[in-house]
């Protein structure tokens, strides 16, 4: 690093020590010299000797005290070199832990620009570009986190380089500290920056919860005429629920332009449909001024807020799914809801906790039958939906889904009530048709992966909708957004459960019941 002298005495060879360390250990050195210089001296003068255990102290104590300096930053300088070039994280991480001492030293490799080789594959092979250091030294700067961090970005920002002021921009718009401060730097400098400094900033000010920021949004995307600036300005406000810039997003992903188009689209609206900017109209094409509005103010909650809960929320859907305790279950969703309102899970939990408490209103008030089959139709199909709420099903790859129809009502019995609606065919359809509009809960759960903060607990509609498709061999939700029909949004369910309709209604089913799937 630094101005690239090598001093192999005290270095491997191979790394660098920036012009301060050069001093330290070169005044070191003079000292060292001084004292044997004068040694001789007195020797020669007085025909007296120092004793050599004297000497040897003195001369080992400035040695010792210079090897620690060199070691000390050669260690610094290495654990660096180590997580810029080689990627070892635990290196950034262990500088991170020295805090304020390895501030100047992070600062003073943004500020020198050190080139360095950067090599990377692409679809045309493996390419090369020119970088520097910066990026590594304000993550870990970013890292750090303290108010001394704060104040040489803060410094950093304002530097006449644009490429060292973008750092300082970077680090102020990530790190966590000071936030009144970094908010009112921003908009005070927002509007005299240009290219990816004012791009970040805006970002940054887009990402605040308040919309405090829309009028200067708007002012400044009547003045913009940089492309990617106006992008950001756009993204801006569809965070603030602006409906209208979303729609201009689109857009411009539709001609091919804008790299982050895509990521302003999953960040405003919590969808992700990639580049396919039909299914970003058609979304968008469904949503009202205002419910675009809830959309977007929902998404800009805090991860903090937004997780908070969790915990509870996963005990909640545990106890259910493995003890089928829904009393216990409805009391935990209820405290979801009092004590996290603000949650990602408040919503469904409150759902829950309502339909929990009906359906154990309903526990109380049931009588089991004796001879379930032996019952009448009407009968029969009235015990399969009662008993769906015990259906029992665990996803066994990740990511994946549970599989209902080989699941059972608990570990002592095959029952399954979905495979028996299955068995029953056609006269199952109206109840099964009818059942696409319950929310009531059953004992599957999915996930993407088991340590992601999300369950997604399948409802009887979702079993009516597995029995369905099972039946024709169709499809019913391609095309559509979701993964599961209680998870759809209220136009999406309609437009299904009427194709279901329209198709069940001109293909009737044979009368021989459809056959059990194997593994039963």
């Amino acid at each position: 690093m630094g101005n690239g002298y090598r001093i192999r005495s005290f270095k491997k060879e191979g790394e660098m020590l920036s012009s301060t360390r050069i001093m330290i250990l070169s005044r070191t050195l003079e000292s060292i010299s001084s004292y044997l210089a004068v040694t001789l001296r007195l020797s020669l003068l007085t025909g007296k000797h120092l004793s050599l255990s004297k000497n040897l102290f003195l001369l080992s104590s400035i040695v010792t005290l210079s090897s620690c300096l060199s070691l000390e930053y050669r260690s610094s300088e290495s654990l660096f070199l180590e997580y810029a070039k080689d990627r070892i994280d635990e290196s950034g991480k262990e500088l991170a832990r020295r805090s304020d001492d390895v501030v100047p030293f992070l600062v003073n490799i943004i500020l020198e620009q050190e080139p360095q080789l950067i090599k990377f594959g692409s679809v045309d092979g493996e390419e090369e570009v020119m970088a520097t250091y910066s990026q590594e030294a304000a993550t870990i700067l970013m890292e750090i986190n303290t108010s001394t961090a704060l104040q040489e970005a803060f410094k950093l920002a304002v530097h006449k380089n644009p490429d060292i002021r973008f750092w300082g921009v970077w680090i102020l718009s990530c790190i966590n500290s000071g936030l009144d401060s970094r908010i009112d730097f921003f908009r005070q400098q927002v509007e005299s920056e240009s290219g990816r400094i004012k791009t970040e900033m805006i970002e940054f000010l887009a990402e605040q919860e308040t919309d405090e920021d829309v009028p200067l949004f708007e002012k400044m995307l009547k003045n913009e005429t940089g492309f990617h600036e106006k992008l950001a300005l756009h993204y801006a406000l569809a965070k603030k629920g602006k409906r209208s810039s979303f729609l201009e997003i689109i857009k411009t992903c539709e001609n091919g332009k804008g790299h982050l188009g895509v990521y302003y689209l999953k960040n405003a609206s919590g969808k992700n449909f990639d580049w396919d900017t039909d299914r970003w109209r058609t979304w968008l094409g469904h949503q009202s001024e205002n419910r675009f509005k809830k959309i977007t103010k929902a998404e800009s909650r805090s991860s903090e807020v937004r997780l908070s809960g969790w915990e509870l929320f996963l005990e909640a859907v545990t106890v259910l799914q493995r003890k089928g305790d829904r009393i216990q279950a409805e009391k935990l969703f209820r405290k979801v809801e009092q004590e996290h309102p603000d949650s990602d899970y408040a919503e469904e939990s409150k759902e829950l906790a309502t339909l929990l408490s009906t359906m154990n209103e309903e526990d109380r008030n049931w009588k089991a039958p004796t001879h379930p089959k032996d019952l009448p139709i009407e009968k029969r199909l009235q015990y399969l939906t009662y008993s769906l709420r015990d259906l029992v099903a665990y996803q066994y790859s990740q990511p994946g889904a549970c599989h209902p129809l080989s699941g059972t009502l608990n570990s002592n019995t095959a029952e399954n009530p979905a495979l028996d609606f299955l068995e029953l065919g056609e006269v199952a359809v109206p109840t099964l048709i009818k059942m696409l509009e319950d929310r009531r809960p059953v004992r599957c759960v999915e996930y993407w992966r088991d340590f992601y903060p999300s369950r997604t607990i399948l409802r009887n509609q979702d079993i009516a909708l597995i029995v369905l498709r099972k039946m024709a061999n169709t499809d019913f939700t391609e095309g559509f957004f979701c993964s599961r029909i209680s998870n759809c949004e209220d136009w999406e369910r309609i437009k299904i459960i009427k194709d279901i309709r329209t198709w069940f209604l001109k293909n009737p089913l044979l009368e021989k019941p459809i056959s059990e799937p194997s593994g039963r």
